[in-house]
């Protein structure tokens, strides 16, 4: 039971790690969006 457990729990965390890095990307961006605009 475990060791596939576990395979299942990497499988999803190479799923996981795109879109992760995506969302922070996007808000990376929407931040520097905001500090670059004139208060």
């Amino acid at each position: 039971l475990l060791p596939s457990f576990l395979s299942l729990f990497k499988i999803s965390i190479v799923d996981l790690t795109p879109k992760l890095s995506k969302f922070k990307s996007n808000i990376s961006s929407r931040i520097s969006m905001l500090e670059d605009t004139p208060k």
